[in-house]
């Protein structure tokens, strides 16, 4: 019997002048995998935030273990949900945030 792959999953936010607000993000990580593992955006839907990750870190364990999901880290930053997210507004370009600068790092 193969014992069940551990994670840890990291909290953090950084600042950019592409959005007016602290961005809070979360990182979920397989224990005993340090840098170069491949990186995936998790999109959280409405009424949601980075949080969404912590409900998906059980499901991730259990690919990791099977292998259907090769190790990886899986980011996850909080948009504002109201009035449409994920979407470049003059003083908000959570799209190009998303798309282009999140996460900042990896987990610390």
């Amino acid at each position: 019997m193969v014992a069940a792959m551990n994670s840890r999953l990291s909290r953090d936010a950084f600042r950019d002048p592409l959005v007016e607000d602290e961005v809070p993000y979360a990182v979920l990580a397989p224990d005993g995998h340090g840098e170069g593992l491949p990186l995936i955006l998790v999109l959280h839907g409405a009424d949601s935030s980075s949080d969404f990750l912590a409900m998906l870190r059980p499901i991730a364990e259990a690919l990791w273990d099977d292998g259907t999901l090769p190790p990886s880290l899986l980011a996850c930053a909080s948009t504002p949900t109201a009035g449409g997210f994920y979407i470049d507004r003059p003083g908000n370009a959570w799209e190009s945030l998303i798309a282009r600068r999140s996460p900042p790092s990896g987990p610390r």
